[in-house]
């Protein structure tokens, strides 16, 4: 994925690594990839039953989008949420495998800007 594609709110980052010390703003990172990870599996697994607790798992990481800036995965969490709501299995398939994706390359790309700033190094 390219790094173009994965999208950052250098303002929603800034204030993340203002407001919180290194290893809570890496601890808010390690919680939007494991929300990501419980959708991937939540997927899988699920039958048409289970997309609108999908749509709705897809709405809170939404939320820990905003936090950190990761407009990109917002976006895509927003792709899975409708097509949740919308009761479309593959749709959200399709969206959550590019999630899985972009939430990756954007935990890197944030644990990296993280560890560069004076106060949230190792």
């Amino acid at each position: 994925m390219d790094d173009e594609d994965v999208g950052i709110d250098e303002l929603a980052l800034s204030s993340l690594l203002e407001d919180f010390d290194g290893d809570e703003a890496r601890a808010i990172v390690d919680v939007l990839r494991a929300e990501s990870r419980e959708l991937d599996a939540a997927a899988a697994v699920a039958g048409h039953e289970a997309l609108e607790r999908i749509a709705d798992a897809a709405h809170r990481l939404r939320s820990t989008c905003a936090v950190v800036g990761a407009t990109g995965v917002a976006a895509t969490c927003a792709d899975v949420e409708r097509a949740g709501r919308d009761g479309d299995a593959t749709a959200v398939r399709s969206a959550i495998a590019v999630l899985e994706a972009r939430t990756e390359r954007t935990a890197q790309l944030l644990l990296a800007r993280i560890a560069a700033d004076p106060a949230g190094g190792p």
